[in-house]
């Protein structure tokens, strides 16, 4: 017979394994996951079909409130068969009434053992190499109003480079055995694990611990190792049971699902969620629960996965890993980019399926216990080290700009990455994580209005005098919605302040109006060409410090180019002949009552 059934819900299994290579494909025995013909209450499935499936062995709801049904049991793992899955759920399907039934599949985390140690991160502090984390944090270092959650083995909450970082469930009173936010957990403050259906996110593996250390591990505390952000905070989500190897889809849908209905129905304001783990077999159910993530704007950072036996990544566009196989736009699948400069050996790829490729190469990040290396950190490699390098990217994005849509984050992030011939046809960016460049590009093309022109790429052109200006921060031009406060134009698209409508503190009033900070306002840099040099001169202002970003335009060789210039000028390296290159600009200005950032519009400029 069948096991045990789960009705009107999502379960599934998914396995934790740090794999070096895929293994044969799995699922958990006598797990069934059905899916139900859509209704709007998990408990209003009809009393026939309801009778039907607690009429098998232990039968029982795993996910509230979705028309999603699964059989489970103890858990035991048994190679995946084809033909008896699809006899199975021949028999399942002629006693009910169901969208789908599919096998309980078992998904692995994509990580690799350790090779030979390293003594930094070199993932952040290579400028050659790594993500160029150390310029990108001149713009942004994170946000606690951004959260990111994390579907893995688990967190370690006691470690002093990640308590400082984990998300706290306000709407939940701790310790009162009580569920006060309605969820269907108690005193889940600070995650939840769905294999227990507890508030106990403990890792027992490692892994999680290690994946959540990349993402937002606490940076200038004088303590171990920096995260990518260092200020945003990690929400954990364990379907992992402790001690096993991966877990169940059946847990990992609940868990997308526990996701999915904290920032639909309680507000809270979960961005990203990394998920690196998988296999290479389809769940029309995970496809569907990450589809509800997309529609309450959440996006997922997969990792692509670390090939097969022979230790050689696979063409994702050819042999699928889910999730990152997916195809949603809410998606972002994310290769390895290893210390040789080369896509890893072991890295899934991908010229359609895979975004872009990051770091994930002996990575030293957080691990759960004492004893390993430098006493509570470790390294470890694959693609599951690679995703949260991009998850803490993508949010520190959204942090600095959270009006920004998973798919126009999505698409900054392609625009901006860093060219490498080495990744030409490989991945869809061609290119590796450069968060100076994702947290300095251009506004997306899809926001200006309808009825305005693009003067040029990330611009929303006004007539002869482009307009960046936007007074009441509400993302149309201010030459298309006027301007606030009944200010009048002194030119198209200018709210009163001539060619000077900075609003450096964001408060709606642009900084001409405001005394106190047009007193502290840099005059710009003057860009000129110096032969084949570009040549910045700044005029003298004290505590003034110009972060400037070179971008290339049409040179696929060339790199970007992102340097702090703290004296009077900056001389370019000598660029190629006939080259086009965007040069946009910060200013980090220190007072002793503020601190402000002004940031430029953006120039072309033409090699001769």
């Amino acid at each position: 017979m069948f096991g045990r059934v789960v009705t009107p819900c999502v379960a599934c299994c998914v396995l934790f394994a740090t794999a070096l290579w895929a293994q044969t494909p799995e699922v958990v025995a006598n797990h069934y996951i059905i899916q139900t013909l859509p209704v709007t209450d998990g408990a209003a499935l009809s009393s026939s079909t309801y009778q039907t499936l607690r009429d098998f062995q232990n039968a029982r709801l795993v996910v509230p409130n979705h028309a999603v049904a699964s059989y489970v049991n103890e858990g035991q793992r048994r190679p995946y068969d084809p033909i008896m899955a699809a006899l199975d759920c021949a028999q399942i399907q002629r006693d009910l009434t169901v969208q789908s039934c599919e096998p309980d599949l078992i998904r692995y985390f994509d990580a690799q053992p350790n090779d030979p140690y390293f003594a930094q991160q070199w993932s952040l502090t290579d400028t050659e190499l790594g993500s160029n984390a150390a310029a990108g944090w001149e713009f942004n270092t994170g946000s606690p109003d951004t959260i990111v959650a994390v579907i893995d083995s688990g967190i370690n909450f006691l470690h002093p480079d990640l308590t400082p970082s984990l998300y706290v469930n306000r709407n939940e009173l701790p310790r009162n055995g009580k569920d006060d936010d309605g969820n269907g957990y108690v005193d889940d403050f600070i995650g939840a694990n769905t294999f227990y259906h507890d508030n106990n996110p403990w890792d027992c593996d490692g892994h999680g611990s290690h994946v959540s250390g990349i993402i937002a591990a606490q940076g200038n505390n004088g303590l171990g190792i920096a995260g990518v952000n260092w200020n945003s905070r990690i929400l954990m989500v364990s379907p992992s049971e402790c001690g096993g190897f991966g877990f169940a889809t059946s847990d990992s849908i609940a868990a997308l699902d526990y996701l999915y209905d904290l920032k639909k129905n309680r507000g809270v304001n979960i961005r990203f969620v990394n998920a690196s783990y998988g296999s290479s077999l389809y769940s029309a159910a995970e496809f569907a629960a990450i589809k509800r993530l997309a529609s309450v704007d959440i996006g997922l950072i997969a990792a692509a996965g670390n090939g097969g036996f022979d230790q050689v990544g696979d063409n994702l566009d050819l042999k699928p890993h889910y999730p990152a196989s997916y195809g949603l736009e809410n998606i972002i699948a994310v290769a390895n980019f290893g210390l040789d400069g080369e896509l890893d050996d072991s890295s899934n790829f991908g010229p359609h399926s895979v975004d872009i490729a990051a770091p994930g190469n002996e990575i030293l990040s957080t691990v759960a216990a004492v004893g390993t290396l430098y006493e509570q950190y470790d390294y470890k490699s694959g693609t599951s080290m690679a995703a949260p390098h991009v998850t803490g990217a993508l949010a520190l994005l959204v942090s600095q700009r959270p009006q920004l849509s998973v798919s126009q984050a999505a698409e900054l992030l392609r625009q901006s990455a860093r060219p490498r011939a080495a990744l030409a046809g490989l991945v869809r960016s061609a290119g590796t994580l450069d968060l100076a460049a994702l947290l300095s590009s251009p506004d997306p093309l899809d926001q200006c209005p309808a009825d305005s022109g693009k003067m040029w790429p990330g611009s929303c052109g006004c007539g002869v005098i482009e307009s960046y200006a936007d007074s009441d921060l509400d993302n149309t031009p201010d030459c298309i919605d006027g301007c606030p406060n009944s200010r009048q134009k002194s030119a198209p698209g200018i709210c009163g302040c001539g060619f000077s409508d900075y609003d450096s503190n964001r408060n709606g009033q642009p900084d001409c109006f405001e005394l106190n900070l047009s007193s502290l306002t840099p005059p710009p840099p003057v860009v000129e060409l110096r032969g084949r040099r570009i040549l910045v001169t700044l005029a003298a202002h004290p505590g003034a410090k110009l972060i400037l970003h070179l971008k290339p335009l049409s040179d696929s060789d060339a790199r970007p180019r992102t340097v702090i210039v703290t004296g009077e000028q900056y001389l370019s390296p000598r660029l190629k002949k006939g080259s086009r290159w965007q040069i946009s600009y910060i200013f980090k200005q220190s007072s002793p009552s503020r601190q402000q950032s002004l940031e430029s519009k953006r120039l072309r400029i033409k090699i001769p």
